[in-house]
């Protein structure tokens, strides 16, 4: 009897051995590949998280172009020049007012002397847009970035971060010269607009991300410019960065807080998994359980691998790849949704980087740098090509007559009639002002004058409406071909430009 419960007793122990011992390696496994999922999205979202902080920093650069876009509208202009040499009377009253500074998104304006001494200013509450008066202590904020101001040159300017009393705001500067910049410049426009709710909302628009602006003392003792990534919770993750003033000391924090979607699917994905291995060790043994364990483990690390090789350096993926309709292919569903957003902003980005903000045709940036590729090109390959250089007749009495709102409507039309008279393949570009430039491709003199003459006739034939009003715009303008005129850049535009002079008769010309 003794023998017989002996192997009775050894026939139930050696199923139920083999049966922990499996159910705990299981448990191992899953334990060990949870923490593999968690380390590898702990990886993943701290190099998205960095991308979002690096995209909110441009997008607050973005802010900051459009403050010296602003200043560098008013600064060369000569009733603002006259007004600070005492000769415009009504030109406060004409241009300074709350719905001015509500016009071009800007908080606080002044007219300064070279000796620090206000000619004028003005200012408005970022939240209700009334009137509070500028304070003059205000001024002792943005001394360095004042100081960084070259007084004889007509196109200086300096922008950044700074702390003032009401809190951080972007300020930017300019020398005041006429609009020929032909006379020596004889003081200084600031304009500031402060880093407010507003400022946080249209971020988020911007970037499409939950961006939060946190205003920090000067005497914190943090290290500016390192993106800080804390995993707060299960349920997000937030990136911080905290940027610098003027004067170098932290003023501004950006804290974006992205959501853990991907990881909340990988752990319940993770779960169903264990389950469904118990089950299948219980119910069918250790087969039926290694083949869930490699069936699982195969699809969690093919997951794994297509994720961590998203953004990696030389390898540019936008999407994943999971086979199921379970919480698997679901995660790679949301992650695919999440990426898709991630390529529209940045492709939203770069174009913004590469356009006129008013016009939308390309910007400077942009145009030099298909021009200098096209050039190269014809070097290699032989053939013309050809630049035309434009600028609207008589810009600045439109502006005198009209205002400047009805001037960028001018340059909108403008830019539009371009786009629409010259060939698909031609590059339109706004090079600065009322200047505008045509690289034509493949084109030679009399096909590029040819085009020139088109949409001289065109305008001599349409007028830009501007509230109402009919204003009939001519232009002058400048071509030069290469390798006729010159092989460069350079050559190219310094030909056009004396082209586009001779066009408008002898007159003195600016600085």
């Amino acid at each position: 009897m003794t023998r017989i419960t002996y192997w009775r007793s050894l026939c139930f122990r050696v199923p139920a051995l083999v049966f922990v011992l499996f159910l705990l390696l299981a448990i191992g496994f899953m334990r060990g590949l949870d923490f593999v999922v968690r380390q590898s999205y702990e990886d993943f979202e701290t190099r998205q998280v960095t991308r979002d902080v690096a995209r909110a920093r441009a997008g607050l650069r973005s802010f900051e172009g459009h403050l010296r876009t602003s200043v560098g509208d008013w600064a060369p202009w000569d009733d603002t020049y006259r007004f600070m040499s005492g000769a415009e009377p009504g030109y406060l009253a004409s241009n300074l007012g709350v719905s001015s500074l509500t016009n071009i998104h800007v908080d606080f304006i002044a007219f300064e002397r070279f000796d620090r001494t206000v000619v004028a200013s003005e200012a408005i509450d970022p939240v209700t847009h009334a009137p509070t008066g500028f304070p003059d202590a205000a001024f002792t904020g943005y001394a360095t970035l004042l100081a960084s101001l070259n007084h004889a040159n007509p196109d200086s300017v300096a922008s950044g971060l700074v702390a003032l009393p009401r809190g951080p705001a972007l300020v930017a500067a300019r020398v005041i010269t006429n609009t020929d910049r032909n006379m020596p410049p004889n003081g200084v426009l600031v304009m500031g607009r402060y880093i407010s709710d507003d400022e946080a909302a249209d971020l988020k628009r911007l970037t499409v991300l939950d961006v939060k602006l946190l205003e920090v003392p000067p005497d914190s003792e943090v290290e500016p410019n390192k993106v800080d990534v804390t995993f707060a919770s299960t349920a997000s993750v937030v990136g911080r960065v905290v940027l610098e003033d003027v004067q170098g000391r932290p003023v501004l924090a950006i804290s974006v807080d992205r959501p853990r979607e991907g990881l909340g699917y990988a752990l319940r994905t993770l779960t169903y998994a264990g389950w469904s291995l118990m089950a299948f060790v219980v119910l069918f043994g250790i087969g039926m359980s290694v083949t869930l364990e490699l069936s699982v483990l195969r699809r969690v690390a093919r997951l794994h691998a297509q994720v961590s090789s998203i953004g990696s350096a030389g390898r540019r993926r936008w999407n994943v790849e999971v086979h199921g309709s379970d919480e698997l292919a679901e995660l790679a569903v949301g992650l695919n949704s999440a990426l898709r957003r991630l390529e529209e902003t940045e492709l939203a980005l770069q174009h913004a980087a590469d356009h006129d903000p008013l016009t939308d045709v390309a910007n400077r940036r942009r145009f030099e740098q298909d021009a200098v590729r096209e050039l190269e090109e014809r070097r290699r390959e032989g053939g013309s090509c050809s630049l035309v250089l434009l600028d609207a007749d008589e810009f600045k009495s439109i502006n005198d007559t009209y205002g400047h709102h009805s001037g960028d409507k001018v340059l909108v039309w403008l830019a539009r009639t371009l786009r629409s008279t010259m060939r698909s393949y031609a590059s339109v570009a706004r090079l600065g002002g009322d200047e505008f430039a045509v690289l034509m491709p493949h084109t030679g003199r009399e096909a590029a004058q040819a085009a020139v003459e088109r949409l001289v006739s065109r305008l001599e034939l349409g007028v830009c409406m501007c509230d109402g009003e009919a204003i009939r715009v001519g232009v002058s303008t400048g071509v030069a071909t290469s390798p006729e005129d010159g092989e460069s850049l350079e050559e190219l535009i310094t030909s056009a430009d004396r082209a586009l002079y001779a066009s408008k008769g002898p007159r003195p010309r600016g600085t």
